[in-house]
């Protein structure tokens, strides 16, 4: 290759890198535009429920100097009134909801803290993946730790209910030998036998000393990983992709990919808009009417709604993507977190549910 042919090929390399970085760069000053131009309609959004209020209200006050009316109860029973009501409730969300998604959208890709919170859940997974995995196990732990809590806290509702309703002063002192006789000292003998209290009382005993033994961990290490309690349900999927995957194969993949389902479900909303949309227009036959005052006013009360309900909707967008997606994210970073930790503690202090995790596999009836 001469030395012209290979000063060409380098312009051409440079030619492309130059294109490359002018079209990147565009591409962010584009970003840029449409950030600050999203950001100037949502402060006009902010501000205009609050204006439009105020034009209603100065049209309600002179209203009554250019036209009359009165309600027409009978009109809300016909198919005319339910005809229009249900097309403009259709238009009213079309256009709300739209805008609400679209929003909503932007900020799963634009927002910082929630791209950063999935940043540093892809970096633990990343660790999991080509070092050292832990995520498995660690989901696995969480399980029992959540198992346990909820069972023991369902375990001492009961026994305080039990005391409280058999007034037991400890529940101790009642399950020992001759606990049951000391609790029945200084009531009628006649009232105890009438009432079958003593007999009462042993299956009372009974099922207190079930409920304590739930709480050992010899109970535990048998039965707890197949005890079946409600509790936070927690898997890989979930953790990792924020994908709720079903449990009932257990730990098992079954490799079913569910397509017809899962496309459904995602394209379901969009889909039934647009198919509603073009059945309203198959059906809709175009005539020009004359229209007066009366129509005006009420096309320009009804669009006034609209344009609230799509703003209202609009400056809520980021409070729910807040109290929903970011929140969920920082929980799953926390969570994943919690889970590193324990493996490099090697989980120094859930000796108990690793006993549990390694205990007997039993069932309970």
């Amino acid at each position: 290759m001469s030395a012209l042919e290979t000063q060409l090929n380098n312009q051409k390399e440079n030619d492309k890198d130059k294109s490359l970085d002018d079209l990147i760069n565009l591409s962010r000053k584009a970003d840029k535009i449409r950030a600050k131009g999203f950001d100037t309609f949502v402060g006009i959004a902010k501000w205009t429920p609050f204006v439009l209020i105020q034009l209603v209200g100065l049209a309600i006050i002179g209203l009554d100097k250019f036209v009359r009316g009165e309600w027409n109860w009978d009109y809300l029973l016909s198919a005319e009134f339910w005809n229009k009501f249900l097309t403009y409730q259709l238009a009213l969300w079309i256009i709300g909801l739209s805008w609400f998604v679209n929003i909503i959208v932007r900020f799963i890709k634009n927002h910082k803290e929630y791209k950063e919170n999935l940043q540093k859940i892809k970096e633990q997974v990343d660790f999991d993946h080509n070092k050292e995995e832990f995520i498995e196990k660690q989901v696995e732990v969480e399980k029992l730790i959540r198992k346990k809590y909820f069972l023991e806290q369902k375990v001492y509702r009961k026994l305080y209910k039990i005391r409280l309703k058999y007034k037991i002063k400890s529940i101790s002192e009642f399950i020992k030998e001759g606990g049951i006789e000391h609790h029945l000292e200084g009531k009628s003998p006649l009232l105890v036998k009438l009432t079958l209290l003593k007999l009462r009382l042993r299956i009372v005993k009974r099922n207190v000393e079930t409920l304590r033994e739930r709480l050992t961990l010899e109970w535990q290490k048998d039965y707890l990983k197949h005890y079946k309690i409600k509790y936070p349900k927690i898997s890989r999927g979930l953790i990792v992709g924020g994908i709720k995957a079903s449990d009932k194969n257990g730990r098992f993949n079954d490799y079913k990919m569910n397509v017809v389902s899962t496309t459904v479900v995602n394209i379901a909303p969009s889909t039934l808009i647009t198919t509603t949309i073009g059945f309203l227009i198959l059906a809709f036959s175009l005539t020009f009417v004359e229209v007066g005052l009366p129509e005006v006013l009420l096309f320009f009360i009804q669009t006034i709604l609209i344009l609230w309900n799509t703003f209202m909707l609009i400056t809520l967008a980021p409070s729910i993507f807040e109290r929903t997606f970011l929140n969920v994210s920082e929980q799953r970073r926390s969570d994943i977190r919690k889970f590193r930790i324990r493996h490099d503690n090697n989980n120094e202090n859930e000796k108990e549910i690793i006993a549990i995790l390694n205990g007997n596999i039993k069932t309970e009836n």
